[in-house]
């Protein structure tokens, strides 16, 4: 007992002569002055092995401040690296960034123009009797009529192509995902759609107007023209839309259906 009273006696005087159990501010020497205290005091004869291990881990753990934060230097990134721009490429980048802000106030203002002419003009217009009335009957500059006819044909004309278009992409989406497979047919189905896809808007009116000139008659004048054109731009949308939604399908719900006995085409409805 003496003996071990003794050994932590002196240990607790060595700890106090290098600085162990102090505070943070007054241990603020080098770590190569402690090491050097740690080898002369582990190569003492009253000190041993093992003592001078603990004393290294306990110098070690005073040596980090608390609460310490690693110290990042944040550096932005600049055009050319580190390295400064010639003034021929600074040049030519300011006045390629002064165009860009130029090309979007111009197309700004413009699309202020534009709605500050329809809402300058058009609420004055606005009415009842201009959203109830036909133009039947009106012509030239009379000061009569309204846009009753335009709104009733654009309804009718969208019902119409959506009563075409929605049916046939949703079969055409089904056979593709769930029937097709990697035939060759559904290769070139898939790409008419795709082309399909990029038809402007007057070359489907121009197919509409042709086909009924040739069917009915150059006489024949009707919204069902307009609606065969619009559905000839909705049908690759709706075939797309379709077979996307239908892909998401997992397959093991196809397979759980089909090991119940579920008939394929009403796996598809469900």
């Amino acid at each position: 007992m003496r003996e071990e009273n003794q050994n932590q006696g002196d240990l607790k005087l060595k700890q106090e002569s290098i600085g162990i159990g102090k505070d943070s501010a007054s241990t603020g020497a080098v770590s190569r002055g402690k090491s050097e205290k740690l080898a002369a005091l582990s190569s003492s004869d009253n000190t041993s092995a093992l003592q001078a291990v603990i004393l290294e881990r306990k110098l070690k753990y005073q040596e980090k401040p608390e609460n310490a934060e690693p110290k990042t230097e944040v550096k932005h990134a600049r055009l050319g690296g580190d390295k400064k721009l010639s003034f021929r490429r600074r040049f030519t980048n300011n006045a390629i960034g002064a165009s860009m802000w130029l090309c979007g106030l111009l197309v700004l203002a413009i699309l202020v123009s534009i709605g500050y002419e329809l809402i300058s003009r058009g609420v004055g217009i606005i009415s009842p009797y201009f959203l109830s009335v036909s133009m039947k009957g009106v012509y030239g500059g009379m000061q009569a009529g309204g846009i009753y006819h335009a709104m009733v044909g654009t309804l009718l004309i969208t019902l119409v192509a959506a009563v075409i278009s929605v049916p046939l992409g949703l079969l055409v989406a089904i056979y593709l995902t769930e029937y097709a497979g990697n035939t060759k047919f559904a290769k070139l189905t898939t790409t008419l759609v795709d082309v399909m896809t990029g038809i402007p808007s007057i070359v489907a009116g121009l197919f509409a107007a042709a086909l009924f000139t040739i069917v009915i008659g150059p006489a024949y004048r009707s919204g069902l023209m307009g609606a065969v054109a619009l559905s000839v731009l909705m049908i690759p949308l709706v075939v797309r839309s379709a077979a996307e939604m239908l892909r998401l399908v997992p397959n093991d719900l196809r397979e759980a259906s089909y090991a119940l006995g579920v008939p394929k085409w009403r796996t598809v409805v469900s």
